[in-house]
C-alpha cells in the first residue's frame, strides 16, 4: 500500500513540474509587467530556443535536435522506471531529485515535439550577450543539485554492500530464459516500429523523405541494441529477486541439520518475503525443542 502511495506521489510531483513549465511558458505576457520591477540585466521575454540549455547546438539538425531528443525522453524515462525499482531504500532525496530531473526534461521535450523547439522567457543580459532559459532548467539544476547531494550523502545505502550476492545467476536456466524471453519481447516491439515508421517516411510522406527514412535506420539501430543490452541485464537483475529467495530458502533447508540455530533474512528488494516466516515455522515443526 505504501509503495503505491509512494508511486502516486511522485507521479503527481512530475506532472506538477510539467505544468509549471507549461503555465510558466503561456503567461510570458503577465510576468512581463514585472520587468520594470526586476534587477538590471533581468527581463521575461519569449524566445524560441531550437537548441539545448543556453541554446548550445542549435545549429545542428532537425534529426539531432528534435527527433533524438524527444526519443531519448523515452528513454531516460524507462531509465527512471528501472531506477526507481532497483533502489532497495526509501532514498526519498533521490527519488524526488530524479522524479524533478524527468519533470523538467518532459517540459522541455514536449516543447520540441509540437514546437520544434523549447520556449525560453527568463532573459539575463551579461557583456557577451543575451543568455535565456525557462523554469524547467531551474527545475533540472535544482534535480541534478539534489541528486549529487545523494549520492554522496546515501552512498552506503545506494550500494548497499552488506546485502549483495555474489552472483546474479543464482538460477541460471530460469533467468536465461526470463531474459531471453523478455528481450525477444523488446526486439519484436522495435521491429514493428522500425518497420511502420520507415516505410510511414518513405512512402506515405513525400518521395524524398526517403533519405529521412534511412537516418532514421541509422539512428533507431544504436536505440535497439541499447534496449536489448538493458532489457536483458535488468531481466537478469529482476530475476534475480525471484530465483534468490528459493535458492536462500533451499541452502536453508540443506543446513537445518548441522546447524539448526540459523535464520533465513532475505534481502529488502528481493520477493517471497514469506518464506521467511515459513522458514520459522519449519524449525519448530523440525525442531520443536528450540
Amino acid at each position: 500500500m505504501r509503495t503505491n502511495r509512494d508511486w502516486i506521489l511522485k507521479f503527481v510531483l512530475f506532472l506538477g513540474c510539467i505544468a509549471i513549465d507549461q503555465i510558466s511558458k503561456h503567461s510570458v505576457d503577465s510576468l512581463s509587467t514585472w520587468n520594470g520591477a526586476l534587477p538590471s540585466g533581468l527581463f521575461f521575454e519569449t524566445h524560441q530556443n531550437p537548441g539545448f540549455i543556453f541554446q548550445t547546438l542549435s545549429e545542428v539538425s532537425v534529426m539531432a535536435r528534435v527527433v533524438f531528443t524527444t526519443s531519448l525522453f523515452a528513454l531516460l524515462a524507462f531509465a527512471y522506471l528501472i531506477i526507481q525499482n532497483l533502489l532497495t531504500h526509501p532514498l526519498r532525496r533521490l527519488r524526488i531529485a530524479l522524479t524533478l530531473l524527468l519533470g523538467s526534461i518532459a517540459g522541455n521535450s514536449l516543447d520540441r515535439a509540437l514546437l520544434g523547439g523549447a520556449i525560453d522567457f527568463i532573459c539575463i543580459k551579461t557583456d557577451t550577450g543575451l543568455i535565456y532559459f525557462n523554469l524547467a532548467d531551474v527545475i533540472m539544476w535544482f534535480g541534478t543539485a539534489l541528486t549529487m547531494l545523494s549520492l554522496i550523502r546515501d552512498r552506503d545505502l545506494i550500494w548497499h554492500p552488506d546485502s549483495s550476492r555474489k552472483t546474479f545467476l543464482i538460477n541460471r536456466g530460469l533467468q536465461l530464459r526470463i531474459a531471453i524471453f523478455t528481450t525477444s519481447i523488446v526486439f519484436f516491439a522495435f521491429l514493428v516500429l522500425t518497420f511502420f515508421s520507415f516505410t510511414f517516411l518513405t512512402h506515405v510522406l513525400h518521395h524524398e523523405a526517403r533519405e529521412a527514412g534511412l537516418a532514421y535506420l541509422i539512428g533507431i539501430s544504436p536505440l535497439l541494441v541499447l534496449f536489448l543490452s538493458v532489457t536483458f541485464y535488468l531481466s537478469i537483475v529482476f530475476s534475480h529477486r525471484i530465483a534468490g529467495p528459493i535458492h536462500a530458502f533451499r541452502k536453508f533447508v540443506e543446513g537445518l541439520s548441522t546447524s539448526p540455530e540459523q535464520r533465513l533474512v532475505l534481502r529488502k528488494s528481493d520477493e517471497h518475503k514469506e518464506l521467511e516466516d515459513l522458514a520459522e515455522k519449519l524449525k519448530k515443526i523440525l525442531q520443536p525443542d528450540l
